[in-house]
């Protein structure tokens, strides 16, 4: 037992020549000799070791103040940084545990360590041998933030307050409640992007530090999601591996409760696994007035679609509404009488009374290859989710040719430069003008918010164009939104689509036969009633239904 001679001198009751020990400054914030007389035989030297009996009292201010005397170095406060893990986790669990310590900054000149004793050389040797870093600058750091920040470092999901299922119901549950179409989880170094694609547009949604409020914490959450989201996709029945996260992955969730059905795309980033979940609502209610045709378009492909026999395509970029139209028709074209058959990569909606198949390349499961099998299957209509290539092309064409009504998606910028994009597929012209009822390319616009929409002034860009094209505004009629709770400051809610209407004539069939230019095809067939993509936006504008913003963002001004 130590002589109360020996005591008094470690706390500073007698002169004593070497600095002030932690003990004399515990003694003068005013802790009771006796109390620290019992720390001292239990063996309790150190700051990290008298912390849980003394930081509460005193606080957290006082004790780095404690801190920075006993060891003459700068104090860091763990609990209120923000540590990136990368950094963190330059120094491993095993040196972290066993010498107490993390790094918490690395430079071009090397590593600062938050240390529980800066003092201790033998912990900065291990770490230089260990990292080939140099340690050029340590600080003094509480142990119980230390303890934290370690175990939440090397620990797992389990350190989020909410659980990952929870936050992934959560965020869908909202993307939903505001209208969204797609969800995005885009994971970069020490973020973790969350954005809905709501109208078109992708907006920052969410911030992710809403579940995962330190960056120690975020790496959990960007690990964990798409596990949760494989799960979930699994439950619907299309298998995703959760042990795979080298590989692009696609699945789907089905939400029965409410018939929303998502399809789930999984790619592997440098910074962990990008998630983008497309919501598709139910829309067995919705027909062809519905997705924004004018009448004299509607007209005309209205006696397109109920021809008995022939080809049909929908051309526009991805996103532009080319799947829902066909849908839409395929519900319109649905009866007892008739067998419809589709072939799609993947299946985007479940339509009742149609037979739909999911093309997969590991089963040889093709498009060129089903829709040979269809024509076995006695079908009336037959539905190609995009024509792709030459064998798909020129097997689609063929179905036209013996008595079916295909319809199917290119990716071609208009109307006339669909018919040139199958030709250079390797499609004879003879005989895609035999068979093609027509082509129709297909944007969506974003449509003025209701809600706070007004007059707005016609800039000289806007009456240049609707000067080019003969379409007169009327000022009373062109508006745009302001901007308000309703429609998120956008200024737009919803969306409609505007149609570039090609029918095959004719005239037309003579000139794809003789290989006319794009500019003479385009020409006859405007000469013939078809609206550009453009005059049927402007027209939109001219209605009040849009804008000029939205007519840029969609078509070639």
């Amino acid at each position: 037992m130590l002589e109360l001679k020996s005591i008094r001198k470690l706390l500073g009751k007698e002169k004593n020549t070497e600095r002030p020990s932690f003990y004399h400054f515990l003694a003068s914030k005013g802790i009771a000799e006796e109390e620290m007389v019992r720390h001292l035989q239990a063996g309790n030297l150190q700051p990290y070791t008298l912390e849980p009996f003394y930081l509460g009292t005193l606080g957290r201010t006082t004790w780095f103040e404690g801190l920075k005397q006993q060891y003459e170095v700068d104090t860091f406060d763990l609990e209120a940084a923000d540590i990136s893990p990368q950094v963190a986790s330059i120094v491993n669990r095993e040196i972290s545990v066993a010498h107490r310590l993390t790094c918490v900054e690395a430079t071009e000149k090397g590593l600062t360590l938050g240390m529980l004793d800066p003092s201790d050389e033998a912990a900065v040797a291990a770490v230089e041998e260990k990292t080939d870093f140099k340690v050029v600058r340590r600080v003094a750091v509480l142990g119980s933030d230390l303890r934290r920040f370690l175990e939440i470092l090397f620990g797992s999901a389990r350190m989020l307050e909410v659980s990952p299922r929870a936050i992934v119901d959560d965020i869908i549950a909202r993307a939903i409640d505001q209208g969204a179409s797609d969800v995005h989880f885009e994971p970069l170094e020490d973020e973790l992007l969350i954005r809905f694609r709501k109208d078109g547009i992708l907006i920052n949604s969410l911030d992710a530090r809403e579940f995962a409020p330190k960056k120690i914490l975020l790496q959990h959450l960007k690990a964990a999601l798409p596990v949760v989201v494989k799960n979930k996709s699994g439950a619907a029945g299309k298998t995703m591996n959760i042990a795979e996260t080298q590989k692009a992955q696609d699945g789907r969730i089905y939400l029965p409760s409410c018939g929303i059905d998502m399809r789930v795309s999984v790619l592997p980033t440098s910074h962990g696994e990008s998630i983008v979940i497309r919501i598709h609502r139910p829309s067995e209610g919705q027909g062809l007035t519905d997705l924004g045709f004018c009448s004299h378009v509607l007209n005309r492909f209205e006696d397109i679609i109920t021809a008995p026999h022939g080809i049909f395509l929908v051309s526009g970029p991805t996103g532009s509404g080319k799947t829902t139209t066909l849908y839409t028709v395929l519900r319109r074209l649905n009866s007892p009488e008739k067998k419809l058959l589709t072939i799609e990569d993947p299946v985007e909606y479940n339509v009742p009374g149609v037979v739909q198949v999911q093309t997969s390349e590991a089963k040889g499961v093709t498009f060129a290859s089903t829709l040979r099998n269809f024509l076995r299957h006695d079908p009336d209509i037959i539905m190609v989710g995009e024509i792709r290539d030459r064998e798909t092309a020129i097997m689609a064409v063929e179905a036209s040719l013996t008595g079916h009504l295909v319809l199917s998606t290119v990716h071609a910028n208009d109307a006339v430069r669909t018919i040139t994009r199958i030709r250079d597929l390797g499609v004879n012209p003879k005989l895609l003008t035999s068979t093609c009822l027509g082509t129709m390319a297909q944007r969506l616009v974003r449509v003025n918010c209701p809600h706070c929409s007004a007059p707005t002034e016609i800039s000289d860009h806007l009456k240049r164009l609707a000067d080019s094209h003969q379409v007169e505004l009327n000022p009373e009629k062109v508006l745009a939104g302001r901007g308000c709770v309703e429609c998120n400051g956008t200024g737009y809610k919803g969306r409609t689509a505007i149609h570039e209407l090609m029918v095959m004539t004719p005239e037309m069939r003579t000139l794809i036969e003789n290989g006319a230019s794009d500019p003479d095809l385009e020409r006859t067939a405007r000469e013939q009633g078809m609206q550009l993509l453009i005059e049927e936006a402007l027209q939109r504008v001219a209605d009040g239904i849009t804008t000029v913003e939205e007519v840029r963002r969609v078509t070639v001004v």
